[in-house]
């Protein structure tokens, strides 16, 4: 049986005790025992009543233990996700910097690449230059 279920079988019993001792008490016989079963009749009642207290009381209790768990676990996990997302943020970062290097460094590759295209095609002017000499000497001779 449910722990609800069964709270909710002890309060209406209780109330149901509380209510028959009012109508003893209202409509009971004006007899020597009639108040003092109807006293007894009452405090068996509250009695009632006191135990279903304690056990919403305990319940609650348990409920709150095991939520006040769930919250620590959820820190505890909010806590490792953060961590997580500091280090990814760190390398990402650092991956950021490896990247700026690279392309600094391919920046000045492509200028020591153009530099020496320029040379190539100097060196090759040069040498153009020096086959037609040549050849003019060749056809003076």
């Amino acid at each position: 049986m449910k722990k609800s279920s069964l709270e909710t079988i002890v309060l209406i019993l209780g109330i149901g005790i509380i209510g028959f001792a009012l109508f003893m008490y209202l409509v009971g016989t004006s007899a020597e025992g009639s108040a003092f079963y109807t006293n007894i009749v009452f405090a068996f009642g509250f009695l009632i009543y006191i135990i279903y207290s304690m056990m919403a009381t305990k319940n609650l209790n348990n409920d709150i233990r095991g939520l006040n768990k769930h919250v620590n676990s959820l820190k505890d996990t909010i806590q490792e996700k953060n961590s997580s997302i500091e280090q990814l943020q760190n390398k990402e970062a650092e991956l950021l910097k490896q990247n700026g290097d690279l392309n600094k460094s391919l920046a000045d590759s492509q200028d020591v690449n153009t530099n020496l295209n320029k040379r190539v095609k100097e060196l090759e002017e040069e040498l153009a230059s020096a086959d037609e000499t040549e050849s003019e000497t060749d056809t003076e001779v």
